[in-house]
């Protein structure tokens, strides 16, 4: 319950700063661009891992690609969030 209550501040706080740096920001817009490009690529790319990592997976002498795979995904993953 209190988490939509602080939900709402914080999103109020971002947008106001997002607003601050750029004032031509348009909220809506950004929705959208999010909705039909910036997900569904997040989402496609993230498939295609869990291909590769089902491919690899099934080959026992691939485990240290395995690894590599995991932390590139948790690297990839961190930076897309965080940007």
């Amino acid at each position: 319950m209190t988490g939509g209550v602080f939900s709402k501040t914080e999103m109020s706080e971002v947008l106001t700063e997002v607003v601050r740096m750029d004032p031509t920001f348009d909220k809506e817009e950004f929705i959208k661009l999010c909705r039909f490009d910036i997900i569904p690529n997040i989402l496609e790319v993230t498939e295609y891992f869990s291909i590769i990592k089902m491919i690899l997976n099934s080959r026992s002498k691939c485990g240290k690609i395995v690894k590599h795979y995991e932390q590139l995904v948790k690297f990839a993953s961190q930076r897309i969030f965080r940007d």
